[in-house]
């Protein structure tokens, strides 16, 4: 007990440490447990599980039944450590569940994390079933919060890749009867929630990717969550000063902006990385931090070991920073409360558990939400969301729950991404450029898929299937994801939806980093977007080696934001349509005459690199709109 207490005070540790290993020595079987878990939190996993495993053996080793009893709670304990050491560890942690629940059949927290597992494997009615046994013994022992918890969760689950596009509708259908069910529940107090944690998974992100409209959905799950848990929307720091209009913000810029006057601008987000997120907003936060009238922050959350050189270079750009010790969000929103900050901007909301329920807050005069996710958070606490004329459409703003403010350019200030490595062939990727030696000299052609495998919607294997019809040399090559599961449904779906010869066609590639990536997509021929759901990222890194894609603009009308489109109008090609498609059989045709002229390909190629830097890469006008921005909602009341 004396050494679980020092580890809280931080300059006390290394007595706490001493204590431990006392124990540990003594055979003190809790001590050992309380250590490994202390080591796994700090992010030494490797002997948080060693130290477990220990743990377990001096237990079973054990004649006491009092210390027996607690086996099935040392393998949940285990197979958590296990499951944060490395996704080749997975298996083994998910066997280590198991068998907690053989011995305990009542072990919510592995009946939870079995199902979360099983889950992202693909078979959701299996961790239905594990849930809903969790949410039976937890109400069993009176233990409504979290009963609600697994209810929440198992009525939320999302696929990551689907079977067939009656999966997507029947999926969806169960989606939004769950968030009615609970809503009902979280309106009439049934509803209980008091650690969000134990609720969520992947805060419905990929509900996106059914291509149609979500703000419904989205409204009701933060509301489900707010009515269930209102310590986390109970919060406003004490700056700021709700319904005063003026507000201080507002008489400050009765004044001009100087060096002693500054909009004080924070921008907060799990992804200052190597992602899209960071790539997107990385230009801006370092072209604002250079001018006297701003105060930039970045505020970093906890990133379990994910900081690279974006983060670096992020950090360092930043007129301030702040790297926050947890994610809990009570702690999170007084740190940040004590900036008093003018503008908090979101760099996405709905990915990251840190930011979704840090946004329950309002921590600012004013709260804004940039595209890195580009949907509407659902929170009536955010003030605006960031997007462009070039982006939307004109109906647009009822897609929002946030006040759209819709910038002239793209929004984005992006610097041009890495060189790619100079030294890779086709071979280095597995790909197969003698295919069709055994019946011609020609080599095939290259279509490419080059994102993340969620995003292959059902509707897509028909423009895939027509593509490689009308191509008999071509091939369609695809970036392995995450997991092997989600790659063997897609495989099963498309041999079904296409004949035998044509699925052959399509090759898989393994996952590589990004000099490799762009070396990649530099060797395809055309990059074929996937459909109804944008990509903003990849759009650059395309252009950036000169490789042209095609975007199919017909089914995207669920969608409202087109940054692929917008990107284009910006580019100003001479013909834009070279790369805009508005049915599928159009899409194809502009696929395969990438695939099969070479000097049409060039040709566009040459153009794009021509044209890239200064219009798509660090483009001044995003600047300008950015400051504009700043200063137009610092001097105007947040929308009501």
């Amino acid at each position: 007990d004396l050494a679980l207490l020092l580890m809280n005070f931080p300059n006390r540790r290394n007595d706490g440490k001493k204590h431990y290993e006392i124990a540990i020595q003594g055979g003190n079987i809790f001590a050992m447990t309380n250590y490994a878990t202390y080591l796994n939190k700090i992010g030494e996993k490797e002997k948080s599980v060693e130290l477990q495993y220990i743990a377990l053996d001096t237990l079973r080793k054990s004649n006491d039944p009092n210390i027996r009893q607690h086996e099935a709670g040392l393998l949940n304990n285990l197979g958590s450590a296990l499951d944060g050491v490395s996704d080749d560890r997975e298996e083994e942690a998910m066997n280590i569940w198991k068998k907690a629940i053989e011995i305990d059949p009542k072990m919510i927290p592995s009946l939870d994390s079995l199902a979360n597992k099983i889950s992202d494997n693909g078979d959701l009615d299996t961790a239905s079933e594990l849930l809903k046994r969790a949410e039976d013994a937890a109400r069993e022992n009176g233990n409504i919060p979290r009963a609600s918890a697994a209810k929440f969760k198992r009525l939320t689950l999302l696929p990551r890749v689907y079977k067939s596009l009656g999966d997507v509708f029947k999926t969806r259908a169960r989606y939004l009867g769950g968030l009615e069910e609970l809503l009902m529940d979280a309106t009439t107090g049934k509803l209980v929630i008091h650690n969000h944690a134990e609720a969520v998974t992947d805060l419905g992100y990929h509900l996106i990717f059914h291509g149609l409209h979500d703000q419904i959905a989205r409204a009701h799950y933060y509301q489900i969550l707010k009515l269930s848990a209102p310590h986390l929307s109970s919060f406003t720091a004490s700056h700021v000063r709700p319904n005063i209009v003026p507000d201080r913000l507002q008489l400050r810029m009765g004044d001009t902006l100087s060096e002693t006057n500054r909009i004080k601008v924070a921008f907060f987000s799990h992804y200052f990385r190597e992602h899209s997120v960071g790539k997107l907003l990385r230009g801006i936060i370092a072209e604002l931090s250079q001018l006297p009238v701003f105060d930039v922050i970045v505020i970093i959350p906890p990133m379990g070991g994910m900081e690279d050189e974006f983060t670096k270079e992020i950090i360092d750009k930043a007129n301030y920073h702040i790297l926050l010790d947890s994610e809990d969000p009570i702690y999170m929103r007084e740190t940040i409360a004590r900036l008093e900050l003018d503008i908090m901007i979101y760099g996405e909301i709905g990915m990251a558990h840190s930011a979704y329920f840090l946004s329950f807050s309002r921590l600012a005069y004013r709260t804004v939400m940039f595209w890195g996710h580009g949907i509407t958070s659902g929170n009536d606490k955010i003030d605006y969301f960031i997007s462009s004329n070039l982006m939307e459409t004109p109906y647009a703003q009822s897609h929002y729950v946030e006040r759209l403010y819709l910038m002239p350019s793209i929004c984005t200030y992006f610097l041009p991404p890495i060189l790619p490595a100079m030294d890779k062939t086709h071979s280095d990727f597995g790909i197969p450029m003698d295919y069709f030696s055994s019946t011609t000299n020609i080599e095939p052609h290259l279509y490419l898929i080059p994102t993340s495998l969620y995003k292959l919607n059902p509707v897509m294997d028909e423009a895939i299937r027509k593509l490689l019809e009308k191509d008999p040399l071509g091939l369609l090559l695809m970036v392995d994801g995450k997991r092997s599961t989600w790659k063997n449904i897609l495989n099963e779906r498309m041999s079904k939806s296409m004949p035998p010869d044509v699925f052959q066609r399509i090759i898989w590639v393994k996952p590589m980093v990004l000099k490799d990536y762009l070396a990649f997509i530099k060797l395809g021929a055309v990059i074929m977007f996937t459909y109804p759901t944008a990509s903003g990222v990849t759009v650059m890194e395309a252009l950036s080696v000169g490789t042209p894609f095609v975007v199919y603009e017909g089914h995207s009308l669920g969608m409202t934001m087109r940054i692929e489109k917008g990107y284009l109008k910006a580019l100003e090609l001479d013909d834009i349509n070279c790369c805009l498609a508005y049915s599928i059989d159009d899409f194809v045709d502009k696929l395969y005459k990438f695939g099969n002229d070479k000097e049409y390909r060039n040709r566009i190629s040459a153009e794009m690199l021509r044209k890239v830097e200064g219009r798509l890469f660090r483009n001044k006008e995003v600047i300008n709109d950015w400051i504009e921005f700043l200063h137009f909602i610092s001097r105007t009341p947040q929308p009501l």
